[in-house]
């Protein structure tokens, strides 16, 4: 075979479903990890009971990170934002240990609510960011010097807050914080004032 042939073949079969690698169960890989099909990274909005769902489980996984002692829990509402998820879940926490134990526990809730973990990293020791993605929910809990400086907060700042109410759900006042998630007056970790 000639080097063009080669580098042609090799061309065509580069984009081609067919030649990329399988891994466990036939799910196809991207660079050793799972690649989620079209119909899975869309979620479908015109199914109410499973926005509910979704909904309910991420104020549960945010209620969660709260009781493990985990601060500055937001829930922002991504519908209609973004097509991998409805709803990212963010905390911090102060240890690895206690990232982990949050995280075990927000997976405990998951399973309570029928909700199915595709993805995460949470057996991996010693990261300063547990990422479980549920689908519809993603939860981040994160190390503060992590959080601030992925700040995804301020990547998803149109995006409304979802705070706790009595047993409902209630979007938080749009003037609470501005899109970097700093109430008036306030200023980034690390940044002094005029000085």
């Amino acid at each position: 075979m000639h080097e063009s042939e080669r580098n042609r073949t090799s061309a065509s079969s580069a984009g081609d479903p067919a030649s990329r690698p399988l891994g466990p169960g036939g799910v196809e890989l991207s660079r050793g990890l799972p690649v989620r099909s079209p119909a899975a990274s869309v979620i479908p909005t015109d199914d109410p009971q499973r926005a509910a769902q979704a909904q309910k489980f991420a104020m549960d996984a945010a209620r969660t990170l709260e009781e493990n002692k985990c601060t500055d829990v937001v829930v922002l509402d991504l519908r209609g934002r973004s097509p991998i998820t409805d709803f990212l879940v963010i905390g911090s926490g102060t240890s690895d240990r206690q990232l982990h134990s949050a995280a075990d526990h927000v997976v405990e809730t998951a399973q309570a609510s029928n909700m199915s973990l595709y993805r995460s990293n949470i057996d991996e020791p010693r990261s300063p960011w547990i990422i479980l993605d549920f689908v519809d929910v993603v939860a981040h809990v994160f190390m503060p010097e992590a959080r601030a400086y992925y700040d995804l907060e301020m990547l998803w700042g149109d995006a409304p807050r979802l705070k706790m109410g009595d047993e409902t759900v209630e979007q938080a006042e749009a003037g609470s914080r501005n899109r970097a998630g700093l109430r008036p007056g306030e200023i980034l970790p690390g940044r002094g004032g005029a000085g």
